[in-house]
C-alpha cells in the first residue's frame, strides 16, 4: 500500500507515539531490559538462584569490585581540570570571546547544578548497564518570597508599591498625632537696616536646632529668639503597614540523570547519539501536582486516569529494590500525589503533511495528548563505556565481568563447602551401641562436650572425616582473577607479588603492564568525553544562547566579570579535557622537571629571550602546581605575560661570565675526571688480560706436567703387565713339559 502525505489528527499523532513506545528499544519486559536487571542483581552480589540447602551460599563481588574500582578514576579524571571543555575560537579575534565561553559554560555546569552527583550517577549507570543517560532542559523558575514593612510614610509606601516586582498582599493604615516644636512669633519684628541704608523689617530668626530626633527645633519650653516663641503644635502622620510578595523571575540549564529504565529510543537507531534516531522519549510516573506545575489545566490533569497502562512491575525495578522497600505500595490519599503514566517522546513526523518531517515534542497520557510543539532538538545525551558499531546500547563493564563472578562464586563455594565438611564432619553410629542421650550429646557443638555411649566408641562410633580437597582450586580462581584483570584493566598495584619477588622485576616491564591497565581506564574516559560529555556542553552552551536574554556577573578565575549570551556565537567546535590521573601527573613531574633543567641551562648560557621567555618559565611552574593538584597557578606565580626578560646589568653580566667560566672550567675537570677514569679501567683491561694470559699458560704448564706423569704411570703399568704374562707362559711351559701335555698359551 502506498501512503501518500497528509495533516495528521491529534488521534494519529498519539497512536504514533505510542506506538513508537511500545516498539522501542529499553520497553519493559524486553531483552535490554532483562540484561540490565541481570547486571544490577551482579553488582549487588545477590543469590543466582542455583543456591542448595546446606551447602555455601556465598557470592563473590567480582561485578562491583571493578565497577567501584573504575568509579574513583573516572570521577578524577573528569573533576580535577579547570575547565572540563573549551570551545574553540574561530578567530584571533575571537579567543577572548571563547575563552569567556568556555568559562562560563563549566561554570552553569558544575556551580548551577550538583555536577558531581550527575556524573557519578551518569558514570554508574553507565558501567552496570550499558548506557548512562542525562536530560539537558532550560526552566524558567519563579520564586516569591514575603516582606513585611512597618511604620513607612506616604513616600517610601509609594516607592514600594511602584516597584514591579512587589505585589500588594496586606496593608494596613494608621493616623498617629505628634506634638512638634513650631516656632510663633511673639511680637513686632525689630527694625534692621536693609542694604540700601533705609529702614524696614528685618529677616525671621533662625531657630536654633533641636537635639537628635527633634529636628523641628528644640525641645518644648525652650527659649527661642527674639520675638519668637517655640510652641508644641500637633501634627497628624500617617503610617503604613504592608505585606508585600516579591516575585522574582528568571530561567537557568538545569540538567538531571534518568533512569535507564524510563528511558526509549527507536528500535532504527544506530548511533550512540540519540539525535539520529526517530524516535527518543522518557516513560514515567508524574504527580498530579507536578502536572500543574508544569502548566497543564486543573480539567485536564482531572481527566487523566491514574497509573497509566504501562506495567510498573518490571525485572529492573524489582531488581533495584532492597529488602526494605518490597513492601506493597500503597495508594496515596492525598489526590495531588496521585501519579500517571506519562510519556515524553521527541519524534520526527510529518505533522502537517507537507512531506517533511518535523522534530516535535509530544507528551501523552494513554490516549490523551498533553503537548504537542515543534522543537529545535531532543534533550537526552547517552554514555557507553563500550560502544558497538552501529548500535545504540553498546556493552557495559559489568557485562565483561558477570561470567567470571558466575564462576568464581560456583568455586568459592565449594571451596567453603568442603571446608564446612572438613571442620565439622558427619557422624558414624552403630544403632545398637548408642543410648538414649548419644545422638543429643553428638549434636552438641560446646567445647569439651561429652558424648554417652552404650558401647565402647570404638565400636559404636566414627567419625566421617572428608578431606580436604579444595586446595586444587585456588589458581583456577587466581587464573580467574587474571581473566577479570585483562578484560576490564582493574588489579592491585602489586599484582599480588611479594616483595622479594618485586625485586627481580625490571621497572620497564612493571611500568608497561601499569601502563596498560590505565590506558584501558583512560579509553573509557575518553570514549565518555567525546561522546555524552561533548554533546552535553554544546547543548548547554545553545540554551544559554537562546534563553539567556540578559547580563549575569559571576566569578570565573578568581574575577568578577559581566557575561553577555546576546553577543554569543554558535558553537560547533570543542575540547574536552581529561583530567590528570595519579601516574600521568607523576610522570608529567618528572618530565617536567627535565624540562626545568633545561629551561635554567639555557638561560645561564644566554639564552633568554630567545630560547626561553618570561611566559615559557611562567607555563613550566604552573603545570607544576596543576599537576601537583592544585587549580589556581596565580596564587603561587604571576604570570608576566608576553613582556621580555630585562636585561641584565653590569653587575649582572659579571656574574653570568663567571658562572660561564665556572662552568666552563668544571666541564674541562669533568671531561679530564671521565679520561682519568678511561684510562683506569682500560689499564684494569690490561692488567686482567695479563693475568688471564698467565693463568691459561700456568694451566697448559701443569696440563703437560700432569699428561707426563700420566704417561710414564701408563708405562709403568704396560711394563708390570709384559712381566706377568711373561711369568705366566713360563708357568704353562713347565706344566706341558712335565705333564707332556699341550698346554694353550705355553712357549713350547
Amino acid at each position: 500500500m502506498m501512503l501518500a502525505p497528509k495533516r495528521m489528527t491529534e488521534e494519529d499523532l498519539v497512536s504514533t507515539v505510542n506506538s513508537g513506545f511500545e516498539n522501542s528499544l529499553g520497553q519493559p519486559g524486553g531483552q535490554i531490559g532483562d540484561d540490565r536487571a541481570k547486571a544490577w542483581n551482579y553488582y549487588l552480589s545477590k543469590p543466582l538462584g542455583n543456591e542448595e540447602e546446606g551447602q555455601s551460599k556465598v557470592v563473590t563481588a567480582d561485578v562491583s569490585e571493578v565497577v567501584d574500582s573504575i568509579m574513583p578514576n573516572l570521577l578524577r579524571l573528569f573533576t580535577t581540570a579547570d575547565n572540563l571543555v573549551s570551545f574553540d575560537a574561530t578567530s584571533k579575534e575571537d579567543v577572548k570571546a571563547a575563552a569567556q565561553e568556555s568559562d562560563y559554560v563549566n561554570y552553569v555546569f558544575f556551580k548551577q547544578n550538583a555536577a558531581f552527583v550527575i556524573l557519578y550517577t551518569w558514570f554508574m549507570d553507565a558501567l552496570i548497564q550499558k548506557n548512562g543517560v542525562v536530560k539537558a532542559v532550560w526552566e524558567d523558575y519563579e520564586s516569591v518570597t514575603q516582606e513585611r514593612y512597618h511604620d513607612l510614610d506616604d513616600e517610601t509606601f509609594k516607592v514600594l508599591k511602584a516597584d514591579e516586582e512587589l505585589e500588594l498582599v496586606e496593608h494596613e493604615e494608621e493616623t498617629r498625632t505628634h506634638m512638634v516644636p513650631t516656632p510663633v512669633p511673639t511680637g513686632p519684628a525689630p527694625i534692621m537696616p536693609t542694604m540700601n541704608g533705609q529702614a524696614g523689617p528685618g529677616p525671621m530668626p533662625m531657630v536654633p536646632p533641636g537635639p537628635a530626633g527633634n529636628p523641628m527645633g528644640p525641645p518644648p519650653g525652650a527659649p527661642g529668639p527674639m520675638g519668637v516663641a517655640i510652641v508644641p503644635m500637633p501634627v497628624k502622620v500617617k503610617y503604613h503597614t504592608a505585606t508585600f510578595n516579591r516575585r522574582a523571575y528568571g530561567g537557568r540549564v538545569c540538567v538531571y540523570n534518568v533512569p535507564v529504565d524510563e528511558y526509549r529510543i527507536s528500535n532504527d537507531s544506530r548511533d550512540i547519539d540519540p539525535c539520529s534516531a526517530r524516535l527518543v522519549g522518557q516513560e514515567r510516573d508524574i504527580t498530579r501536582c507536578e502536572l500543574l506545575e508544569m502548566g497543564f489545566s486543573m480539567k485536564l490533569v482531572k481527566s487523566l486516569s491514574a497509573g497509566g497502562e504501562a506495567k510498573n512491575d518490571t525485572a529492573e525495578k524489582r531488581a533495584r529494590e532492597d529488602k526494605y522497600e518490597e513492601t506493597n505500595e500503597t495508594m496515596p490519599l492525598d489526590w495531588s500525589q496521585e501519579k500517571v503514566r506519562v510519556k515524553e517522546g521527541y519524534i520526527k513526523v510529518d505533522y502537517d503533511g507537507d512531506g517533511y518531517a518535523e522534530l516535535r515534542q509530544v507528551m501523552t497520557s494513554g490516549s490523551t495528548l498533553l503537548m504537542n510543539e515543534t522543537c529545535d532538538r531532543q534533550p537526552f545525551h547517552v554514555l557507553c563505556p563500550t560502544p558497538l558499531p552501529h548500535k545504540h546500547f553498546g556493552r557495559s563493564i559489568a557485562e565483561k565481568v558477570m561470567d567470571v563472578q558466575e564462576v568464581s562464586t560456583t568455586l568459592l563455594r565449594q571451596v567453603l563447602t568442603n571446608l564446612y565438611h572438613t571442620n565439622n564432619p558427619g557422624h558414624a553410629v552403630w544403632e545398637q551401641g548408642i543410648g538414649e542421650d548419644t545422638m543429643d550429646d553428638l549434636l552438641d557443638v560446646r567445647i569439651g562436650r561429652v558424648a554417652r555411649f552404650a558401647r565402647p566408641v570404638s565400636e559404636a562410633y566414627s567419625p566421617m572425616t572428608v578431606p580436604f580437597t579444595a586446595g586444587a582450586t585456588f589458581p583456577m580462581l587466581e587464573y580467574f582473577d587474571k581473566v577479570k584483570r585483562d578484560r576490564t584493566g582493574v588489579h592491585s598495584d602489586s599484582e599480588g607479588l611479594s616483595p622479594d619477588a618485586l625485586k627481580n622485576i625490571q621497572q620497564s616491564v612493571m611500568g608497561q603492564a601499569m601502563d596498560l591497565s590505565r590506558m584501558k581506564i583512560e579509553a573509557i574516559a575518553r570514549i565518555f568525553a567525546e561522546t555524552g560529555l561533548k554533546t552535553l556542553f554544546l547543548h548547554i552552551h545553545e540554551l544559554i544562547l537562546k534563553h539567556q536574554d540578559k547580563k549575569a556577573v559571576v566569578e570565573l578565575r578568581n574575577e568578577w566579570v559581566e557575561v553577555d549570551p546576546r553577543e554569543w556565537r554558535t558553537r560547533k567546535d570543542m575540547t574536552v579535557q581529561i583530567g590528570l590521573g595519579i601516574g600521568t601527573r607523576e610522570q608529567n613531574m618528572l618530565h617536567l622537571s627535565a624540562i626545568k633543567e633545561m629551561q635554567g641551562e639555557i638561560v645561564e648560557k644566554g639564552g633568554m629571550n630567545l630560547l626561553v621567555t618570561p611566559q615559557n618559565i611562567y607555563r613550566t611552574a604552573a603545570e607544576f602546581v596543576k599537576n601537583a593538584n592544585l587549580k589556581n597557578p596565580e596564587l603561587y606565580f604571576t604570570d608576566p605575560g608576553d613582556k621580555p626578560a630585562p636585561p641584565p646589568n653590569d653587575e649582572q653580566a659579571k656574574l653570568q661570565a663567571q658562572a660561564q667560566q665556572l662552568q666552563q672550567r668544571q666541564q674541562e675537570l669533568d671531561a679530564e675526571k671521565a679520561k682519568n677514569n678511561q684510562d683506569k679501567i682500560e689499564l684494569q683491561a690490561q692488567m686482567a688480560a695479563l693475568d688471564a694470559k698467565q693463568q691459561q699458560t700456568q694451566m697448559l704448564i701443569d696440563h703437560q706436567q700432569q699428561m707426563s706423569k700420566l704417561s710414564v704411570e701408563h708405562q709403568r703399568v704396560e711394563n708390570d703387565l709384559i712381566v706377568s704374562m711373561e711369568k705366566i707362559r713360563t708357568q704353562l711351559t713347565e706344566l706341558e713339559l712335565k705333564y707332556a701335555t699341550d698346554v694353550p698359551g705355553s712357549a713350547v
